[in-house]
């Protein structure tokens, strides 16, 4: 999602007609079962977490910056009532895209969450990829971690 989204907020500037399909193909990577943002495509459009994040923490921030910037840059608010269904489509109904957020914003406060010193988890990765494999215990670093760059990029 995050690169989807680099790729957005700037053709947000450039050309808005594709940054807005990049976000609604991005709110399409959306899981229907936990309503979290799958971490990578493959192949053919497939889903996956890419064999290393089955929990990243920062790909919600990505896309409500990715819309903020959009919405900003063109004015345009009626992409967040346009609808898109959650992955698998054929398991999905659609939503407004202002719900992909609010699911976005709520499995942030839920599934995430905030460690000892008030700032958001890493989970098993945040923007640093390597984050947890550098970690000297890397069970505790998922489960005790924060991340000073997501909790930044959510103030």
């Amino acid at each position: 999602v995050r690169d989807y989204i680099f790729v957005a907020a700037t053709l947000a500037y450039l050309d808005p007609r594709l940054a807005r399909e990049t976000l609604l193909y991005a709110s399409r990577m959306r899981e229907e079962s936990t309503h979290d943002l799958v971490y990578a495509t493959a192949n053919f459009g497939q889903l996956n977490k890419a064999g290393i994040h089955q929990h990243p923490s920062d790909l919600d921030l990505f896309f409500m910056w990715g819309v903020a910037e959009y919405v900003f840059a063109t004015g345009d608010t009626s992409i967040l009532d346009a609808q898109e269904p959650y992955w698998p489509r054929s398991q999905s109904h659609k939503r407004p895209v202002w719900q992909h957020l609010s699911d976005g914003a709520a499995s942030l406060q839920q599934h995430v969450g905030v460690g000892a010193h008030g700032l958001l988890r890493v989970g098993d990765g945040d923007w640093d990829d390597g984050i947890i494999f550098n970690a000297k215990d890397r069970t505790t670093a998922q489960q005790d971690g924060e991340s000073v760059a997501n909790s930044a990029m959510a103030t």
